[in-house]
């Protein structure tokens, strides 16, 4: 499979299945960075014949040394729009990260989204035969067939991914092989972990039955699995969809933002040493160097601007310095921490008077 020259796509991987960018912060006034879309096509020995994916980057990617989340989904054609406008919107708000989105096209969509020869006894009051179905082991990644193919790697390949969003999951393929198959692994005592989001509209006694039984013996999982089995009232096996997405990335990055307290003003609580240990504790979670965000660091340093800590506040605006020595507005926060330890030090006489006012001089030359 081809990849990106830079750096290839993987780092953190997600499994959505079903379909998933991120805005990068620009500063005031200048244009944002625009996401790209690729189409990558390579031969499957596998499969036999060509593949292609859609690949979105992240906007900035081509001049970013950051590594990023890859998600991977089915129907790539159909969801890309619907999954990158929902990423972008979410990850602009902070609550989870850019990611790099990887959709898969079709040749034949039963069969290598199927984990078996069979049919889906009465799903959508049918019982119909899917005559290429069954080779799904050789395939990852949506939506229906998706979400049966997602719930096949949890227990095939459980190591693989470390999120999974099956939405509307064909449960009852074949005898209730994926509710067969989660048994059996937890009989085994086989290892699960990560993130698992399981989603339903209104789709009949069938699914919701199938969907009962699979949430109860998720119970029997490890905590080292964080399932969440969800209903949608209203939807149908088509809208659902959105609303899945939705709850999906917000289960998978949940807890990504660093909460701001009722009782702090503008940042986060406990300073630089807080902040750092925020993102030391994603970066281990998610498998990869998450970045402090420049943003981030920013609301840290003004809230203890407003403590009247000025030292707390230099030291935060120093590191967003040597985090992102390329942007006009850190110098500038930098320049107004200086200022307030000027301000105190007159007041109080300190000896340091002069150096504060050097400092903060400098910082505002070089955010011009």
């Amino acid at each position: 499979m081809q990849t990106h020259p830079r750096r290839p796509l993987r780092s953190g991987v997600l499994l959505l299945l079903s379909s998933l960018l991120a805005l990068a912060a620009a500063p005031a006034g200048a244009a944002p960075p625009a996401a790209e879309l690729r189409e990558v096509t390579f031969r499957s020995e596998v499969f036999g014949g060509d593949r292609t994916l859609l690949v979105r980057l992240p906007p900035g990617y081509a001049a970013s040394t950051e590594r990023y989340p890859v998600l991977y989904f089915a129907d790539g054609d159909r969801l890309m729009p619907t999954v990158a406008g929902l990423v972008e919107l979410l990850a602009a708000a902070g609550v989870m990260p850019e990611l790099i989105l990887v959709g898969l096209r079709h040749a034949d969509r039963s069969h290598e989204l199927t984990p078996s020869r069979g049919r889906s006894d009465g799903w959508l009051d049918e019982r119909k035969v899917f005559p290429t179905a069954g080779g799904a082991d050789q395939l990852l990644a949506g939506h229906s067939l998706g979400g049966l193919f997602a719930l096949h790697t949890l227990t095939a390949r459980p190591g693989l991914f470390r999120a999974r969003l099956a939405i509307s999951p064909t449960l009852p393929w074949d005898g209730e092989l994926p509710l067969r198959a989660l048994r059996a692994h937890l009989a085994a005592k086989g290892p699960l972990d990560g993130a698992l989001v399981v989603t339903l509209g209104d789709e009949g006694k069938v699914g919701a039955a199938a969907l009962g039984a699979y949430a109860a013996a998720l119970g029997g999982a490890p905590p080292s699995l964080r399932s969440r089995v969800l209903r949608f009232p209203g939807e149908d096996h088509g809208s659902v969809v959105l609303a899945s997405l939705y709850e999906g990335l917000r289960v998978t990055f949940a807890g990504w933002r660093l909460p701001v307290p009722e009782d702090q003003d503008i940042g986060p609580k406990g300073g630089l040493a807080a902040v750092e240990a925020h993102y030391r504790g994603l970066s281990e979670r998610f498998g990869y160097a998450v970045p402090i965000p420049e943003g981030v660091l920013n609301l840290a340093g003004y809230q203890a601007l407003r403590d009247r800590s000025p030292e707390e506040a230099l030291r935060i605006f120093q590191r967003n310095v040597a985090l992102h020595p390329e942007s006009p507005n850190v110098y500038d926060s930098l320049g107004e921490a200086f200022e307030q330890a000027w301000e105190l030090a007159e007041r109080q006489h300190d000896p340091r008077t002069h150096l504060f006012k050097a400092s903060a001089l400098r910082a505002q030359a070089l955010a011009r």
